[in-house]
């Protein structure tokens, strides 16, 4: 009151105007005071909880009548100035569905910033546990927020001031934590485990940024981090980056993503708004196929990450790529550059494509592939591409542009150049194309067999599309050059067409190997017409097709078709094969004319027809073959519901329909194909298939098939359907050994059962066998659907011979993936033989035990004709988790007593359990005999990886027992072997180390019946397998020197090499085996070198023979032969001989090993060469002589060739003249062999002549004036010239050791071919001239037989005084006639004895000639005295008769005394003697070294049975031991 009073007394005091200023100043502070004293009482108002929730439910009311929607706020909390936060704000959408809840919402400010700059400062906004739903009912419908909006929106059309305010915004910290996110169009579809742009639903949402500025002229706004996760499974583990800009001006940078497994690194990415400027760069940049597979699921086939590095910029709207370069692993590079004038105008604006690398692997290719089709698999030719380059560039506009570009791959190079235009719909272009290529290599992309080599070819294709025109195209092209095999086919033209009615395509080739022509088209219409001509005129067909059984075959043949439709089920239409005539050197097939049929009748029925000479067979009806399958299905229901569900799609059934199918003779067909079965009698197949009546029937009548060389005859099939079961019945007679097996099959079904009984009895066959087998089969569904089945077999007994097979009563269960089996099992003769039983399941506890109880090998395989084996088998095999990880255990197993042949091997236990520890099965096995252990194997099989751990050790293991089963190769096989082997890898491919050693180890070869010995190691590796300088002798201990390498991969891709040195080897062994085509003894020194491949070998060998080979050669004859082991006959009958060719040549055809011999031989006159003409008449020839003779054979052509010469030096043939008769000709030095090439080329120049002594008087009576009676020698000239074809053979006569006056009036008696040859004849047949005085036809046939009586006088009086005087004396009688009669006979008498104790030896010959024209000399005396003074010495006197010939004397008389002395070389027979106590010793020596070997030999080997001959190929066969009876038990 005071003051006011004061106040009021100023005035009085005061002057007015400075009271106003005071009052003024009081309001003004009265206002700022009350103002504060608010602020104070809001913040103590709102900072009471009840304050807060009134608030709190004010606004949102007022929410609710804003929006007409719930909405709530759990609670608000206010900080003094700068804080406020929201807990629990909840909307809901117009579908009462969460359209926003957020926990936690805190807004953080600061009011000083706001009051000293202007600037509204935001320093934190954190949302915290926050959802947010958005969806819209379909892709054009309003969002459920949109509510919002309205709401909120002013109608107020009053012009808004645009004036930028100069309130700066700031928020400095914005932050969500663990939100989600949730955004569905209702209408479409969900797609789990895929992203679905119209269903995303992100979680985990976390992220925080800082909006510096968010002015558009100056932005500054930082995403520090963002993270989320999305229900498809993409994860981003972290979003960053820093956006700017300046006025224009925007970029960005540290932009990076970072997925999983994936990351992207911006280097740059810049954008002016006022120009369109623009630049994006990128580096360090991989995309992982794993993080992105939500997206595309086919991803999951990329193996490597892709990487991306790249420039682009512009100022829009032009763009520029400057780089790119994208890889995928080392698979894919792509290399380029590309650049756009205008993407808004881009039909006209400039286009640059530059792919300046583009390599694609088949792998990347195949991966890449199947993104767009899962099931894409990587053909062959794709991946004998190789690496795939591309390089090109494209340039112009869409209305002209210009393609140039080129791909290669290993086989060669494609270029492509291309002009033409396109407008920007892509529906109107006009475009010219070339494709050419040149000497690509087709035969390397298609493979070797394809038998193609390079292709060069040119393309030229032009296409057209408007708006008013349909697609149009023309194509012309020609192959300029295309290899087959050794062939160049050139000039090859063909041309396409394609329009909106049609299209098609014509080809014609003039080739060297036969003409082609195909023309084919096609129209466009719903139901197409289409036509096909194709022509073949004698085309060879190995270029295209190689059957190494074929030699130059050729086909011709025309091909007519025109067919309406491509729906097998309704088209109709006529194919005919006209005029087919396949043909090769060695058969002809010409089967006629093959037609195709198909059509309907007028009662609306379908049918399809084929008719030919080879098959006839039709199908009439109703029939659709799209249904058949689930029409056959439903009725079968009826019979088997549970394995034949049935089909709900089928609407109705479609198909009731006839066919017949009949197979004629195929043996023709069979024998140019090859084929396993051939038709012998015409077999026919019919029945019908009636699905809408449930009708079904088949007949199969079968008279005779033919496989391999089984015949089948009497086949019956037939299977019919009644109401409740249907019945499978059928039979059959297998011939066999001049016998046959009947089998008998009778199968029924009915409700979900099976029976089925067979029955098989024998026929005169060499095994006899009768027996049945029975069984029972069930069937049904478990609760999960699962097919349960079980079969049941009934106990019976097949006899084979004497042996019975007892088959156990067994049954098996089956559900679903588990396997019941139960005594499963074999007995012999009542006995028990294995057992089987147990489970198979995926269940580790299930287990399948196989059990043997003292089975008997022998037993078993003696009843099917296997003898000599024996074993006895014991022991438990155990099997768990088979369907998973197999484990195998074993319990006491093992094969006892061993014997194979009369040869023991022992006893092989095998110990195997499971190891946990390596995770495979743990084996350990040993073979002893004797208690001495000669092989053992151990080691762990890991079953889980596929992989062995083994080793294998054997210990002088012995190697005879394996000669009976290669008895066919080698007649010998002893010795023993150790080896330590290592055996790793797989199963499919082990990889084996270490080394092989024989001991000992003798070979017989059969054929050569040379046994060679070994004593050396072969070295394994894995790779590998070889030996170096191994030694092999021959049984005289002649050796070779043997170096062998084989390298592989995994016991493929084999690579062979051989090196081996002889001297003087022994390689033919069979002087006593005269039943051989050769036979003898050949030693051979030389190299020998084998090298090749699996598709190929090279044998090369450069030898020639030694001393002492002695090579006879048969030819064949016309008499049977008895068999005789493992050796080609030769000695057969013509007929069969050939038969016999035919069937080798044919077995060789089916399996030609591809080698290539070539033998360059040495033959020097050490090698004695005999030819058996004839071996029963004794007819043979004998030579040596010289050469070298150089041979190839190619097996797989059969190609064989021969060249050199070889030059006769001495030589005999002997000839038997009908048996009664031997002539001996001498073949002349100089006589020769000519080898040009093919071996029956072979020219003969050979010189062969026979001495005989003949009196020249019996030629012509004016010799005997010349006082000349005496015999002279006569040599009978045969002359060979030509070659096995063409062979001219000449005759002469000529007189060694008579003068030249005689020969050449003999020669005047002599001059005509026709008197050579009778002169010749009768010369060898009567040892006598033919009488040139003419008498003598009759003389001839005379003096024939005069000769032939005086051979058997002779043989007849040589037994007759032989057997008189007794066994001392020797005696031979000679009777022989002359002129061919009585008159003129000559008679000796041969006799020769020898006395004391062989040293004194008397011989004698004495005769008398009956020479009608001289009696001087008549008488024949010959006396020859010999006496041994030691083995050196001899003493010989004696007294021969002369011949008038060559001496005038009567007789000739000597005596004189004879030095022998032999010696292996030229040094010892002039070396001085050796004193004689010297030579005691030596012998005293050798008799104590032949006494050491007799003591060192083995017992057995003295009780051997007697020794056969070196070359005998029988075989001693020992009794065999029995098996021990406690053993068995």
């Amino acid at each position: 009151m005071e003051e006011t009073e004061d106040v009021k007394q100023v005035p009085q005091k005061t002057p007015k105007k400075k009271s106003l200023i005071k009052k003024l100043f009081r309001i003004f502070l009265y206002i700022v005071l009350g103002l504060i004293g608010l602020n104070v009482l809001l913040y103590v108002l709102l900072s009471i909880p009840y304050v807060q929730q009134k608030v709190a439910d004010f606004a949102v009311n007022k929410l609710k009548e804003t929006m007409k929607t719930e909405v709530s706020i759990d609670e608000i909390r206010l900080s003094l100035f700068n804080n406020v936060s929201l807990k629990g704000i909840y909307i809901e959408d117009q579908a009462r569905d969460t359209l926003l809840y957020a926990q936690d919402l805190s807004v953080s400010l600061s009011p000083w910033e706001f009051i000293k700059s202007n600037k509204l400062a935001i320093t934190g906004i954190t949302v915290d546990n926050f959802l947010i739903n958005v969806n819209q009912k379909d892709s054009i419908s309003d969002f459920n927020f949109q509510f919002v909006i309205d709401a909120f929106s002013s109608a107020d059309t009053t012009k808004v001031d645009t004036t930028k305010s100069s309130l700066v915004v700031v928020f400095e910290d914005v932050s969500l934590k663990r939100g989600r996110l949730n955004y569905d169009v209702l209408s479409v579809p969900e797609t789990p485990q895929m992203f679905n742009a119209s269903h995303i639903s992100l979680y985990d949402v976390n992220a925080n940024a800082d909006l510096n500025s968010i002015d558009a002229d100056k932005f500054d706004i930082a995403l520090n981090s963002l993270s989320a996760k999305e229900k498809s499974g993409v994860e981003i583990k972290s979003l960053k980056g820093h956006l700017y800009s300046d006025k224009s001006q925007l970029w960005v940078e540290n932009l990076s993503l970072n997925l999983p497994n994936s990351h992207l690194i911006t280097t740059k990415v810049r954008y002016n708004l006022s120009n369109s400027a623009f630049e994006i760069g990128t580096d360090d940049t991989e995309l992982s196929a794993g993080d992105l597979i939500a997206f595309l699921p086919n991803l999951k086939f990329l193996r490597n990450r892709l990487s991306l590095k790249t420039n682009i910029s512009g100022t829009l709207p032009a763009v520029n790529i400057e780089n790119i370069n994208l890889t995928y692993g080392d698979d894919f590079v792509l290399e380029g550059l590309a650049s756009l004038g205008s993407y808004e105008q881009y039909g006209n604006s400039d286009i640059n494509l530059s792919i300046n690398k583009l390599k694609a692997s088949p792998k990347a290719i195949s991966d890449f592939a199947k993104l767009g089709d899962s099931t894409f698999v990587t053909p062959d030719i794709l991946r004998d591409m190789g690496d795939i380059f591309l390089k090109g560039t494209l340039t112009g506009q869409l209305n002209k542009f210009k393609l140039n570009s080129e791909a290669w791959c290993r086989q060669g190079l494609v270029s492509l150049l291309a002009t033409g235009g396109v407008d920007t719909t892509f529906t109107n272009f006009n475009v010219n194309a070339g494709l050419r290529t040149r000497n690509f290599n087709l035969g390397r992309l298609l493979g070797g067999t394809a038998g193609l080599g390079s292709l060069s070819a040119h393309i030229d294709l032009r296409a057209r599309q408007t708006e008013k025109e349909s697609l149009s195209a023309q194509m012309q092209g020609n192959i300029d050059a295309l290899q087959i095999e050794k062939e160049t086919m050139k000039n090859v033209p063909f041309n396409g067409f394609y329009n909106a009615q049609k299209m098609g395509l014509t080809a014609r080739a003039d080739w060297k190997i036969g003409k082609i022509f195909v023309d084919a088209d096609m129209s466009q219409a719903k139901v197409p017409d289409i036509n096909v001509r194709v022509r073949l005129d004698s085309l060879q067909i190995d270029p295209f097709y190689k059957n190494p059984d074929w030699v130059n075959p050729r086909l011709t043949m025309a091909l007519n078709g025109s067919i309406k439709g491509l729906d097998i089920d309704n088209m109709t239409g006529t194919a005919t094969i006209d005029s087919l005539d396949f043909h090769d050197d060695n058969f002809s097939f010409t089967p006629g004319k093959f037609t195709l049929e198909a059509g309907k009748k007028e009662d609306n029925s379908k049918y399809i027809a084929l008719t030919s000479s080879l098959f006839t067979a039709n199908i009439t009806g109703r029939y659709s073959f799209m249904s058949l399958s689930d029409e056959f299905s439903n009725l079968m229901n009826g019979y088997l519901p549970a394995i034949f569900p049935a089909t709900k799609h089928v609407r109705k059934e479609q198909n009731d329909f006839t066919f017949n199918i009949t197979a004629n003779n195929t043996e023709k067909l069979g024998e140019i194909f090859v084929l396993p079965v051939n038709v012998i009698t015409p077999a026919t197949i019919s029945g019908r298939i009636n699905t809408i009546d449930k009708q079904l029937s088949v007949k199969g009548n079968i008279p005779h098939l033919r496989f391999g060389e089984t015949e089948i005859k009497n086949t019956i099939i037939n299977v019919v359907n009644l109401d409740t079961e249907f019945n499978i019945s059928g039979g059959s007679s297998v011939l066999m050994n001049k016998g046959k097996y009947n089998i008998a099959l009778n199968t029924t079904g009915q409700s979900d059962t099976i029976y089925s009984f067979v029955s098989v009895t024998s026929d005169s066959t060499d095994i006899n066998i009768k027996g049945d087998i029975e069984a029972l089969a069930d069937f049904s569904r478990n609760e999960k659907n699962e097919l349960v089945s079980s079969l049941k077999i009934t106990p019976s007994d097949i006899m084979v011979d004497r042996l019975a097979l007892n088959l156990l009563p067994a049954e098996i269960l089956n559900e679903g993936t588990r396997t019941e089996i139960h005594n499963v099992g074999l007995g012999v003769n009542k006995k028990p033989y294995f057992n089987i039983d147990g489970v198979i399941s995926r269940e580790k506890s299930d287990s399948l035990r196989v059990y043997f109880t003292h089975a008997e090998i022998g037993d078993l395989l003696e009843a099917f004709d296997v003898k000599n084996i024996r074993g006895c088998i014991h022991g438990d095999v155990l099997l768990t988790n088979i369907l998973d990880q197999p484990e195998l255990y074993t319990e006491g197993f093992q094969i006892a007593d061993i014997v194979i042949f009369s040869d023991t091997l022992g006893t092989i236990d095998l110990d195997s359990h499971w190891s946990n520890e390596y995770g495979g099965v743990a084996m350990q096995a040993a073979l002893v005999r004797a208690e001495e252990t000669l092989a053992e194997i151990d080691g762990t099989i890991y079953t889980n990886q596929d992989s062995l751990d083994l080793q294998l050790r054997m210990e002088k293991m012995p190697l005879r027992w394996m000669q009976p089963f290669v008895s066919d190769m080698l007649n010998k096989v002893d010795g023993t072997i150790s080896s330590n082997l290592m055996i790793e890898g797989n199963t499919k491919a082990p990889l084996v180390r270490g080394f092989l050693g024989f001991n000992d180890t003798q070979i017989g070869i059969d054929y050569t019946n040379v046994t060679y010995t070994i004593s050396d190691t072969i070295r394994v590796s894995p790779d590998r397998i070889g030996f170096d300088n191994l030694i092999l002798k021959d049984s005289q201990g002649n050796t070779a020197n043997v170096s062998a390498t084989v390298t592989h991969k995994n016991f493929d891709n084999m690579k062979y090499s051989l090196n081996m040195r002889m001297d003087k080897l022994m390689v033919l062994n069979t002087e006593h085996r005269t039943d051989s085509l050769f036979y003898g003894r050949v030693y051979a020194s030389g190299n020998v070198k084998i090298d090749g491949t699996n598709d190929g070998i090279n044998i090369n060998l450069q030898i020639k023979n030694d001393k002492n080979s002695i090579l006879n050669i048969l030819l064949p004859q016309h008499s049977e032969a008895t068999d005789y082991k493992s050796v080609v006959y030769i000695n057969v009958p013509e007929e069969k001989l050939k038969n016999s060719l035919k069937d080798i040549v044919a077995r060789a055809k089916d399996q030609p090993l591809p080698i290539q011999l070539t033998v360059k031989l040495d033959v020097t006159p050490d090698l004695a060469i005999g030819i058996i003409i004839d071996p029963v008449t004794g007819d043979e020839l004998q030579a040596k002589g010289n050469g070298s003779i150089t041979f190839s054979y190619n097996m797989l052509n059969e190609n064989m060739s021969a060249y050199g010469d070889y030059s006769l030096t001495d030589g005999t043939v002997k000839l038997n003249l009908q048996n009664i008769k031997k002539l001996d000709f001498k073949i002349q030095n100089g006589s020769k062999l000519h080898f040009i090439g093919d071996p029956m080329k072979t020219r003969f120049e050979i010189t062969a002549y026979r001495r005989v002594r003949a009196a020249l008087e019996t030629l012509d009576p004016s010799f005997a004036m010349d006082n000349s009676s005496s015999k002279i020698s006569v040599d009978c000239v045969l002359g060979i010239v030509g070659n096995m074809d063409n062979m001219d053979l000449t005759y002469n006569i000529s007189l060694p050791d008579a003068n030249d006056d005689v020969q050449r009036r003999v020669n005047t008696y002599i001059s005509t071919d026709e008197q050579k040859i009778k002169q010749f004849a009768s010369l060898i047949a009567m040892g006598t001239f033919y009488s040139s005085s003419g008498s003598s036809g009759a003389n001839f046939g005379d003096g024939i037989w005069t000769s032939i009586a005086g051979g058997a006088l002779s043989s007849v009086m040589s037994s007759l005084v032989g057997n008189m005087l007794g066994d001392k004396w020797q005696v031979g009688a000679t009777v022989e006639s002359n002129d061919g009669t009585l008159s003129d006979m000559n008679m000796q008498v041969n006799v020769s004895r020898t006395f004391w104790d062989d040293r004194l030896i008397l011989k004698t010959d004495l005769g008398y000639r009956t020479d009608q024209s001289s009696v001087d000399n008549t008488f024949i005396g010959n006396f020859d005295l010999e006496y041994k003074l030691n083995t050196i010495w001899t003493l010989r006197a004696y007294s021969h008769t002369n011949d008038k010939y060559y001496r005038q004397a009567p007789t000739t008389q000597g005596v004189g005394i004879i030095y022998n002395k032999e010696a292996a070389t030229l040094k010892r027979l002039f070396q001085s003697f050796k004193p004689r106590r010297f030579r005691r010793n030596e012998a005293q020596q050798d008799q104590d070294q032949i006494q050491r070997q007799q003591n060192a030999t083995s017992p057995a080997e003295q009780q051997t049975p007697p020794a056969l001959p070196a070359d005998s190929t029988q075989t001693a066969v020992n009794k065999q031991p029995a098996i021990s009876d406690e053993r068995k038990k």
